[in-house]
């Protein structure tokens, strides 16, 4: 195999010789990327298509079972209310270039079929860039319809006029877009549909569909609101229609509405042969690369051509291209270390978001005295695994990319870089500086005097380059203006970029011939235009001049400041600069507000010069305006001088020192590093994007305050117009509190580690020397009538019946105090009434009860330190509380141990301080049989309620990829053994299994439990096992109603105590209310649904996993794919036995309950008619 194809480049050839050992190495470790190979053949048959869908129809056909694209799996999982969010796991999904084209061909289907549009009129997208947006742009292409991509961050005012200007039929948007789509359609008459890509059928999202629903009626609309999903249904249910090919190759087939030299964007015209010539240059481009595996990860946005290049440039050659999670850039490192690409096609803000962390890691092995050299492989491979240690070459394009990260790609990293230029209005017009011919039929340089660049210049020729080109844009959609000033009088387009030609066909891009920059983040910035804003006439600044460069991503500017003001300001030119500095950031942050500025419009740091601009000093022209040429001439050497020192900020770490400087003094320096300003310069009240920070120093902000603060500080605070630095610090002393906390994952646990144990989870591990002194000190422990008890996770499933019950319980002049999240005492209060939504009745009697002072909900959050009560709340419930319930939790079998940690475990030590806190009270702690999974294969087969959480092990596994739920709860009992033995205070722990729903409310049933997955799974496949059991005969499965385990859980905790631990088993049992799931699926059939059975249960798991595999996203997400690995084999009913005998004697005994429910045939046909009415599964056939 012959890596790259034979090439005269010198680079190249040098790049062959350095890849071909790591190329090798990297196929022998990683063998599925000798499918992802670019192939000679391959290039050379779509090279021969002439329209571009059948070119990429072709790809789709030759890489039919490659992976093509992907995206991350995301779950709906419950957030503390049992309401249902999204949650994005670290792991990709693919799916292969077939089921692509399938996807294409059944949406481009659906979108006709549903007539919703047609060929040749234009659908509008507004979003970032996902999948499911990209894979409707190539159904628009399928069926000849116009794709017009919108930038999602400009106002609404401006969106509206861009999908009016365009007479939009269709406005596709992410979900998370639709708000602001919804608001503008009433404006929009032309716009008849919305469809909704990216939506993962939540409880939230469904919430806010229907409130958008209800929004669209509300304005008398008739604009039809889709899912993507339902579009490519019904697609799937027709006959595929064919392929509609333009007519001719001048037909518009795409707009990208690009900002350009204006502050509104404009429409810029793709036809057919723009985009099949830009498609043959791209395979031209491809073709050196012949032999090397394409896995790429695409972050820019879909209405960016670079974005979009990417993206056809890994479908026709084969290769993987996964997208990106976050717009914002803050999911960047996480996405590059899961998927590992092999090529990236990036704009020159993210290379130097790369480098920046890259340096700082660096500089921080250097501080901690790693010794090391400039060549040091294995501390280049280690800081490799932040970039992507398979990285081979990359792509840069947007504005050039500065001399030292070109040197710290290629040499540092060993990757092969290589630069494309163009425009939106051009395409590609030249690779590594040489022009593409197969573009560029002739171009021209022409001289710009004012600006001191001409023909003659030495030692090149230096002026605007202008070009006539193959696969540029036809105009500016209805903009005629617009388009003619594009072309020069000879035919040729304007480019308006100062170029050197260093040869024949070779030319190197310098400046702007008009008073536009480009900077590195691919933004325009209109200098004339920002300068007559800043310059006000009562303002503090008599004449401005700002300066930008396309390798930075962020403006400079020299000012003279108006000596009028200061002198009234009794401010001195020498004496006072820091203070002048002060008030012209003051005045650039008011014009910026002011005027709805981009932070990249706003000057991170300027000289102040004395000598005004006149037409005496040259600097300005006869005509009194700036002159530029001059100004660049007198200032550029210490202009570019102050890019570099500001520059050195980033790479500048805290160090060492770290230790020793508060929480404020560190964000204080990290924020000013991550603007490349000096720490002066920055005050309380300086925010982000104010002082010129865009989402990649965001990012970059929020990653170098979690390692120096140890505080994950998200991207949106950051970026907040609302959040100053002050804020920001309140942040993160808050949450430092938290840090600083014995009870913190790395205090007790290390760093990063693949498993916990007993001796890490000692008491005097969680609390400080005073903290246990104090404990001592506490009265102990009277076993009396309990009068005041606190529940935490008062609004979860089975919390919701347990304070119902203990309500029922308690008389008058008790109290019940229910600890649940909010915002406020209101929100605290409304979270938990909303859990009684369902159940009218009993919500009006819980609100009377807090009316009546009979019980009280306390915002708080167990995550917390003295869970998160301020100090008088936290006294009083530690001096009145007598028993405390603690069945809050944060549930989700997905979060590693270390993510569940501050809530499922630090929050139980939390209580025990409260325990043991005034007086000593009970403690009920609930908690899951599914601890016993612990026990190791030696262990006991019968399981009594004698054997506490340190008998069933020492150890617990709890690596990345082990769910941490159960663990925690492990962890949780291991302290509340300690505690109850060490203080002589009554515990109990009631491990419960399976909690079934209300015998007779009507949907009161836990969604996303498992038994409701299987419920849902056996009803969609149809099929079942014969038997779930080695054993039919024996088969067995716990489960209870909620309303028997809330009665039980309160009765034995407000009952005689005894001064012991006691663990219950919260379970029915093969002779008391037994039921196996080969009982249930009888009663599903008998509740009508129509259930096939298997013999061979391997059979049966494989066509279940199949069968469900192929349901549509929503109902996998609410599918047993999520516990899969559970019914991969037949449960033996012989391997273990639960005893539940001291729970059975406990709640006979003391008369709570005198038998153990069954769940019955009709109990099983209650639970089917809840899931009915909540949606989840349709009526019997």
């Amino acid at each position: 195999m012959i890596p790259l194809a034979n090439t005269s480049d010198k680079r190249d050839e040098i790049f062959n010789q350095k890849i071909t050992p790591k190329l090798k190495k990297m196929l022998a470790a990683t063998p599925e990327l000798n499918g992802r190979l670019v192939e000679h053949n391959c290039i050379e048959g779509l090279s021969r298509e002439t329209c571009s869908i059948l070119l990429v129809k072709a790809a789709c056909e030759m890489y039919a079972d490659r992976p093509a694209m992907g995206s991350r799996n995301v779950l709906s999982a419950p957030d503390g209310n049992g309401i249902s969010e999204p949650v994005f796991l670290t792991s990709f999904h693919t799916v292969s270039y077939k089921q692509l084209w399938n996807r294409v061909s059944d949406i481009a289907t659906g979108i006709c079929s549903l007539k919703l549009i047609s060929s040749e009129e234009i659908m509008t997208f507004v979003g970032f860039g996902s999948m499911e947006l990209f894979i409707m742009e190539l159904a628009c292409l399928h069926q000849a319809i116009v794709a017009a991509p919108i930038q999602p961050n400009l106002t609404g005012e401006v969106l509206q006029e861009l999908i009016n200007e365009c007479n939009a039929k269709v406005l596709t948007c992410s979900f998370d877009q639709l708000d602001k789509v919804v608001g503008l359609v009433a404006q929009c008459p032309s716009v008849n549909s919305i469809v909704v890509t990216d939506f993962y059928e939540s409880d939230k999202e469904r919430a806010e569909w229907d409130k958008q629903l209800l929004r669209l009626e509300a304005l008398h609309s008739s604009v039809r609101m889709l899912r993507l999903r339902e579009v490519e249904q019904y697609g799937s249910s027709m006959t595929s229609l064919p392929i509609v090919c333009p007519v001719d190759s001048e037909q518009l087939i795409s707009l990208i509405y690009t900002s350009g030299s204006t502050a509104r964007p404009k429409g810029a015209m793709f036809t057919e042969r723009a985009v099949l010539t830009q498609l043959k240059i791209a395979l031209g481009f491809i073709r050196p690369f012949e032999g090397l595996p394409m896995v790429s990860l695409s972050c820019l946005p879909q209405c960016h051509g670079l974005g979009k290049l990417g993206v056809f440039v890994s479908i026709i050659s084969g290769g993987l291209v996964y997208f990106t999670l976050k717009p914002d850039m803050s999911s960047l490192f996480d996405d590059l270390h899961e998927t590992r690409p092999t090529y990236l096609m990036l704009a020159p803000r993210i290379f130097e978001m790369i480098h920046q962390v890259y340096q700082l890691r660096l500089h921080e092995h250097v501080t901690a005295a790693v010794s090391m050299d400039d060549n040091d492989a294995a501390l280049q491979l280690a800081e490799m695994q932040s970039v992507g240690d398979r990285l081979l070459w990359t792509v840069t394009a947007g504005a050039p990319l500065q001399k030292e990260l070109y040197a710290f790609m290629e040499n540092t990293l060993g990757i092969r870089v290589i630069n494309l230029y163009g425009q939106t209005e051009t395409g590609f017009i030249s690779t590594d500086n040489r022009l593409i011919e197969e573009n560029v039929v002739a171009y021209k340089l022409v001289d710009v005097p004012d600006q001191g660049y001409s023909k003659e210049d030495k030692p090149f020729s230096r002026g605007e380059l202008r070009v006539i080109i193959r696969g540029g844009i036809s105009g500016y959609y209805n903009n005629p203006d617009a388009t003619q000033i594009l072309y020069d009088e000879d035919g040729y387009l304007r480019l308006g970029d100062i170029v050197e030609e260093i040869a024949p066909w070779c030319i190197v891009p310098i400046g702007r011939s008009i008073s536009i920059f480009k900077l590195s983040n691919g933004e325009f910035v209109n200098v004339n235009r920002l300068e007559s804003l800043y310059h006000t006439a009562d303002g503090p600044i008599s004449g401005i001049f700002l300066y930008g460069k396309s390798t930075h991503s962020y403006l400079l500017a020299v000012v003279v400041p108006r000596i009028g003001l200061l002198n009234q300001l009794n401010l001195d030119e020498e004496k006072d600069e820091p203070k002048i500095k002060e008030l012209i950031r003051w005045h650039f942050s008011k014009m910026a507000e002011k005027n709805g500025l981009q932070g990249y419009e706003i000057p991170r740091d300027f000289i102040l010069e004395r000598e005004p601009f006149t037409v005496a000093n040259g600097l300005l022209t006869e005509a009194g305006k700036t002159a530029y040429g001059m100004l660049r001439k007198k200032y550029q050497e210490r202009l570019d001088s102050l890019y570099e020192d500001s520059g050195q900020h980033t790479h500048v770490a805290i160090g060492r020192e770290a230790a020793e400087k508060s929480v404020t003094d560190k964000v204080q320096e990290i924020f000013a590093n991550s603007l490349n300003l000096p720490v002066n310069e920055v005050r309380g009240d300086s925010r982000f994007k104010e002082l010129g920070g865009s989402s990649v120093n965001a990012a970059l902000l929020s990653e170098q305050i979690s390692k120096h603060c140890n505080v994950k500080v998200d991207v949106s605070l950051i970026l907040s117009p609302a959040a100053s630095l002050t804020d920001i610090i309140d942040f993160v002393n808050k949450a430092a509190t938290i840090s600083d906390s014995p009870r913190k994952f790395e205090v007790i646990h290390g760093p990063v580690l693949d498993n916990i144990s007993i001796e890490q989870l000692k008491l005097e591990h969680f609390f400080s020397q005073e903290e246990l002194r104090s404990f001592n000190d506490s009265l102990p422990y009277e076993d009396k009538k309990v009068k005041q008890m606190l529940l935490t996770g008062a609004n979860g499933f089975l919390g919701r019946f347990i304070a119902l019950e203990a309500y029922n319980l308690l008389s008058e002049g008790y109290m019940i105090y229910c600890l649940v999240r909010g915002k406020s005492q209101q929100d605290a209060e409304s979270r938990f009434l909303a859990a009684y939504a369902q159940i009218p009745s009993v919500g009006i009697l819980l609100k009377e009860a807090i009316g009546n002072g009979l019980l009280e909900v306390v915002a708080g959050d167990i995550s917390l330190p003295q869970l998160g009560l301020d100090d008088n709340t936290w006294r009083r419930l530690c001096a009145n509380v007598d028993c405390i319930i603690h069945n809050g939790t944060l549930v989700n079998h997905i979060f590693s141990y270390e993510q569940l940690f501050a809530t499922n475990v630090a929050g139980t030590a939390e209580l025990i301080k409260m325990a043991l806190s005034v007086k000593r009270k009970c403690f009920g702690f609930v908690s899951t049989l599914g601890i016993l999974r612990f026990i190791l294969d030696d262990g006991p087969r019968i399981i009594d309620e004698n054997m506490t959480a340190a008998a069933i092990t020492r150890e617990v596994s709890v690596g990345i990829n082990e769910p941490g739920y159960i663990a925690g709860k492990w962890a949780s009992e291991v302290l509340l053994d300690q505690f109850g033995r060490m203080f002589d205070v009554p515990v109990n722990i009631f491990r419960c299994g399976l909690i079934f729903g209300h015998s007779s409310l009507p949907g009161q049933i836990n969604v996303l439990d498992y038994f409701t997955r299987l419920l849902f799974s056996l009803i969609k496949t149809r099929i079942a096992p014969s038997s779930f059991y080695s054993d039919p005969v024996n088969g067995f499965h716990s489960m209870l109603p909620v309303e028997f385990i809330a009665k039980t859980i309160v009765g034995i905790s407000f009952g005689v105590q005894n001064n012991n631990n006691s663990v219950y088993h919260i379970s029915n049992s093969p002779h008391h209310g037994g039921v196996s799931l080969d009982d249930i699926v009888s009663y599903i059939r008998s509740a009508g649904y129509s259930i096939e059975t298997i013999t061979d249960y391997d059979e049966w798991f494989r066509t279940f996993k199949g069968r469900l595999m192929a349901l549509p996203p929503e109902e996998q997400r609410q599918s047993s794919l999520v516990v899969l690995k559970q019914w991969e084999e037949a449960e033996d009913p012989h391997s273990y036995r639960i005893e539940t005998s001291r729970y059975f004697e406990k709640i006979f005994a003391d008369g709570i309950a005198d038998t153990i429910p069954a769940i019955t045939e009709t109990m099983i046909h209650h639970y089917l008619r809840s899931m009915q009415s909540l949606g989840i599964i349709d009526d019997p056939d």
